[in-house]
């Protein structure tokens, strides 16, 4: 059913409830679906692929059994130790003062040509992986 195209919007509630067929007018749109998926194109691509995925999947894991020991070290530490050791390692608790810089504040105060003469822009190789 679709609502009547003359009655005024008051908010943007009502604007995004304002139908154009079946398809809500301001919806986001989904996402595309993609039916086949391209096949490798060579064996070296496959396994590039594979090993790459493999190490980032284990880098992930590393991470967050490193965090959570890291976590479970410090709360054992909490009484003050600074040196922890074991038969093969020795782990040195410190506190540090770092001093950064408010970008948000900076770029809200400064005017765009200030900001773009002080920066730098450069390109990043960005990998994602997503498993099939």
């Amino acid at each position: 059913m679709q609502p009547d195209v003359q009655m005024p919007l008051t908010n943007a509630i009502e604007r995004r409830r304002r139908y154009s067929g079946d398809t809500l007018v301001g919806a986001p749109k989904p996402a595309p679906v993609l039916e086949t998926q391209p096949e490798p194109t060579s064996a070296l691509e496959a396994r590039l692929v594979d090993a790459f995925a493999n190490a980032a999947a284990e880098a992930k894991k590393a991470e967050a059994a490193s965090a959570a020991a890291r976590k479970e070290l410090l709360a054992y530490a909490a009484n003050a130790r600074t040196k922890l050791r074991s038969n093969r390692y020795l782990v040195t608790i410190s506190e540090q003062a770092r001093t950064s810089l408010d970008t948000d504040a900076i770029k809200r105060e400064m005017p765009a040509d200030w900001l773009a003469a002080r920066s730098k822009t450069s390109l990043v190789n960005i990998c994602k992986v997503v498993e099939l």
